[in-house]
Formats: structure tokens, C-alpha cells, sequence
């Protein structure tokens, strides 16, 4: 066997298995440039599903709007679609004590956060919103102050909220003893804010 190969003339045979190597290589690359366009073709299609039934819940959610489109332009300059009023909530609390004559009035207004599930009653899957928590503090005449103060908000105010807890004190510190009242509401509300999604829409603005 060793005499046969080297009777083999290697040179004169050279060129054509250069041409064999140059094709078994080139076979190779075009077998994986195969499967790689496949791969792409594969991940394109899914992706171009996953486009089409974005565009498809677009299209009907606009649908939507376009019915029901006085409705929404209303629920948004009311304040209960769009951004949280924060500014607007502590003008109206603020005028509305002052109109009523309520003295020492305190409140804290938190950051908004997204109302989650099974910690918020009011949390739907079907409808993104914020909650804003807030607590006011006012010194009353009486007792009906507590009362106008809180439907005046409901009235006046943009944007929906729930009284979480409200309470009216007596107190007792020397403060008190020298003003008119020693009535203190102390209130604990949560503002709820409806995100709005056509904000992410391109195209036309509504």
C-alpha cells in the first residue's frame, strides 16, 4: 500500500483536489447560509404575526374611540383620562378651604403609582389606571364642614377619588383650647387617574 502511494503522482493531481477542497467549502458555507436564512425567515414570520396583532388591537381600539369619541374628550378634560392633576387637586382643596373659613388646613399628596392586583379594590385587567394617595387635615366650626369640604372636591376637582378613611377628633392640646373649635377631620383619600393609551399611538392625535 505505502509503494502504491508513493508511486501516486500527487502533483498531476493537485489542481483537481484543490477544486474538490475549494467545493466541499464552499458547499459548507452555502449550507450554513441555508440554515441561517432560515433561522431569520423563521424569527421574521413570528415577529411579523406578533406586528400584525399589535396593528390588529390598534385598529380596534381605535374603532373604539372613534365611537365613543365625545365621551372620551369629556372623561379627559374632566380629569379622570391623562395625567394626574396634581396642581388642580391642591387649588380646589385650598379654595374650597378658604371659602368655608377652615383654619389650619395640612395635606399630603404621595406619588402615583400603578393601581395593582389584589391590593387595590378598584384594579380591572382590562383598564390601565394610577392611584394617588392623599391626606388632608383641617381644623372645623362643626362637624358639616368635614362633609362640604368633601363634596366640594367631588364636585370641583378633576379626576375621581375614594375616601379611604375619615375621622373627626376632639383635641385636647393647649392650641385648641384658644381657638373657636377644637374639631380636627382627619382624611385619607385615593385618587384615581385612567392611563391614557392613544398617547402611544402614532398618526393622528385625537
Amino acid at each position: 500500500m505505502l509503494e502504491l502511494l508513493r508511486a501516486v503522482a500527487w502533483q498531476a493531481h493537485l489542481p483537481g483536489l484543490m477544486r474538490l477542497l475549494s467545493t466541499l467549502i464552499l458547499l459548507v458555507l452555502s449550507l450554513v447560509y441555508h440554515l441561517q436564512v432560515r433561522s431569520d425567515l423563521k424569527f421574521s414570520e413570528s415577529n411579523n404575526q406578533v406586528q400584525l396583532a399589535l396593528i390588529e388591537e390598534a385598529r380596534q381600539a381605535q374603532d373604539m374611540l372613534n365611537a365613543n369619541i365625545d365621551q372620551y374628550r369629556r372623561l379627559r378634560a374632566d380629569g379622570y383620562i391623562g395625567e394626574v392633576q396634581r396642581l388642580q387637586w391642591i387649588e380646589t382643596f385650598s379654595e374650597l378651604a378658604e371659602a368655608l373659613q377652615l383654619t389650619n388646613v395640612k395635606f399630603t399628596l404621595d406619588g402615583s403609582k400603578p393601581v395593582q392586583q389584589d391590593q387595590d379594590p378598584y384594579w380591572r385587567p382590562e383598564v390601565a389606571m394610577q392611584v394617588t394617595h392623599m391626606k388632608l387635615e383641617v381644623q372645623l366650626v362643626h362637624e358639616g364642614d368635614l362633609y362640604l369640604l368633601l363634596n366640594g372636591l367631588q364636585a370641583r376637582a378633576p379626576g375621581m377619588f375614594s375616601i379611604e378613611s375619615c375621622k373627626i377628633d376632639w383635641q385636647t392640646d393647649e392650641y385648641y383650647q384658644r381657638s373657636l373649635s377644637r374639631l380636627r377631620g382627619i382624611c385619607e383619600l385615593n385618587w384615581y387617574t385612567m392611563i391614557d393609551i392613544t398617547e402611544t399611538w402614532s398618526g393622528d392625535s385625537v
